[in-house]
């Protein structure tokens, strides 16, 4: 709506009156015409009124202060982005002749990671003590400045100089969370994505009230249907439709094939006449109606499937589950005192300690039977020290005890996931009393607890932290003379790891996108994907299981998709400089 002034809107009287009353005067200072103008006069406040209520409200075209102003009527207000967070492990090289004690807010950094090549520091959100005879202590630390730059790789935290009797830190995971300032667009989508559809039990209701938590910034929510979509090309045969793993259903008659949407060629097919659709985890599309669909024509391909992320089983009647994944991290540092008892795991496949049921973390391999086993409390846990106390004798992890959890575990990343410690004949005796400090990820634990008071009775709700896939991006590159490299670096590794970290849940790498973000570097002259032929040891993307680069998913030269319950995470960015032509 357009607001008109009073000279517009008395044209636009006297021209109809023209018509409808010919004979009358409109002649300025007759009796006719001020009444015209009076209620011209009238008309145009009420349209400048509605066009600015109207105005005030549109949000798509104000930005910046004004759109905040707006959306603050609401209540709704721009989040200023998050802090990364996660652990690092304080150490010494002998046991502690006394108590070690970090106070909160002690400072680690990372040497000339920050803005202008400074260091970038962190600083715990809680006290921890080394104890007496100890050697280390994992304990929770923030990066001290918001955003993207404080996602950072496992051990890139390696400057101590506060406490007293330490000698060395690192942080033992990456570091996650960090999310820079909201921009106007992903503010609009928030706002529209949660206001006034929050209606309890729906998609945008469990996903505003996980947006709530300060440490969440992306939420992927599954129940029984999730739509999949893609394009195929059209060939003689059938052709398989090449979906992603998280596929474990395809619902019956959920699909849509056509082709030129929007456009006047647009046309929808029709099943049994215009082509065949079979119904797997690895669906089939064959053409019949070859007037409309001949080789080589692109068509598009919509079906609903049930995700491997999600707890739901069609083919067993099995729909009332919600799987809500969150990428927020609250790590905190927690004692757990118990006893060593003598139940091991199983070799009966029936057992609900079998043996294969179980990995050792950071490993491929399960434990051994004939070990005895000690369920962690917290979970789900963010990291576990690789030395413990007991009774002034110290166990070592790999040697006396490895840390283990349940293998493809419905639960895992939850409250519930099964996490403990097997121990090795050569650890501490049975019946001896334990005590260990581990940190856990508190998140999934307070939003569970949150959903409980308001989720719908019949539906079985489950907040679980997200997977993670770790990445190293391997950079052929010229530089621009004039340029300090490391500084070119730093930057390009901060512009690919803001890439990344907005990817989100089910994702896609993108290598054109790499490129790109690479190349907007001031400094950067031409960048490409280290080749194969190049350097055989280190090109393409190497995608990781784990920080500790022992167990790897692929090496990765073309774009690949993120799993729907997994996030990626940049590791590294491995440069091989170029001469500049």
């Amino acid at each position: 709506m357009v607001a008109q002034t009073p000279d517009t809107v008395s044209k636009n009287i006297r021209d109809k009156l023209s018509v409808t009353a010919p004979g009358l005067s409109m002649e300025i200072g007759t009796v006719e015409r001020k009444i015209v103008d009076a209620c011209a006069e009238a008309i145009s406040e009420a349209t400048v009124s509605q066009y600015y209520n109207g105005s005030l409200l549109d949000i798509e075209t104000k930005g910046g202060a004004e759109l905040e102003q707006i959306l603050g009527i609401f209540g709704f207000g721009r989040l200023q982005g998050r802090r990364a967070t996660g652990v690092v492990r304080v150490s010494t090289s002998t046991p502690a002749a006394q108590d070690i004690n970090i106070q909160k807010n002690t400072p680690f950094s990372v040497p000339r990671k920050g803005p202008n090549n400074t260091d970038l520091t962190f600083v715990t959100t809680q006290p921890g003590t080394i104890l007496k005879g100890g050697y280390q202590i994992d304990i929770p630390v923030e990066c001290t400045i918001v955003g993207t730059i404080g996602n950072v790789s496992p051990g890139s935290i390696s400057t101590l100089t506060s406490v007293l009797g330490a000698v060395g830190v690192q942080n033992v995971t990456a570091m996650t969370g960090g999310v820079d300032p909201e921009t106007d667009d992903e503010l609009r989508a928030r706002f529209r994505a949660t206001f006034l559809r929050n209606i309890a039990g729906t998609e945008d209701f469990y996903r505003a009230m996980c947006l709530q938590n300060k440490n969440v910034s992306q939420v992927a929510i599954y129940g029984p249907t999730k739509k999949f979509h893609t394009q195929v090309v059209v060939n003689e045969n059938t052709t398989n439709i090449l979906v992603p793993s998280d596929v474990k259903y395809v619902w019956p008659d959920s699909e849509f094939i056509y082709k030129d949407f929007g456009l006047s060629t647009e046309k929808f097919f029709t099943k049994n006449t215009d082509y065949q659709f079979t119904y797997s985890t690895r669906p089939t599309f064959a053409p019949i109606n070859r007037a409309d669909l001949k080789n080589g024509e692109i068509v598009d391909v919509e079906f609903e499937y049930t995700s491997a992320a999600s707890r739901n089983d069609p083919e067993k009647g099995l729909t009332n589950k919600v799987d809500i994944y969150v990428n927020g991290v609250d790590p905190v540092l927690v004692k757990e005192k118990t006893y060593l008892a003598s139940t091991t795991f199983s070799s009966n496949q029936n057992h609900d300690l079998y043996y294969q049921k179980f990995l050792r973390e950071g490993t491929n391999t399960p434990p051994s039977p004939t070990n005895r086993f000690t369920q962690l409390g917290s979970a789900p846990v963010v990291s576990f020290p690789d030395k413990i106390q007991i009774k002034n004798v110290v166990y070592e992890k790999g040697t006396h005890y490895f840390v283990v959890r349940a293998k493809n575990d419905p639960l895992a990343g939850s409250e519930r996931e099964r996490f403990g410690i097997e121990w090795l004949p050569t650890g501490p005796a049975s019946f001896v009393d334990l005590e260990f400090q581990f940190t856990y990820n508190r998140v999934p634990e307070l939003l569970n607890a949150q959903l409980k008071q308001s989720k719908q009775i019949t539906t079985d709700v489950l907040v679980k932290q997200a997977d993670y896939r770790y990445l190293d991006v391997h950079l052929s590159l010229e530089y621009n003379r004039g340029y300090a490299i490391q500084q070119v670096n730093n930057a390009v590794v901060n512009a690919i790891r803001s890439y990344v970290s907005g990817v989100g849940f089910g994702g896609w790498i993108e290598i054109s996108d790499i490129i790109m973000v690479a190349h907007q570097v001031p400094g950067v002259d031409n960048v490409w994907l280290t080749k194969q032929a190049e350097n055989s040891a280190k090109y393409g993307i190497a995608d990781w299981r784990n920080t500790s680069r022992s167990q790897s998913f692929d090496l990765w030269e073309e774009d690949f998709k993120i799993g729907d319950s997994q996030i990626p995470v940049l590791l590294d960015v491995v440069f091989s400089r170029k001469a500049n032509r």
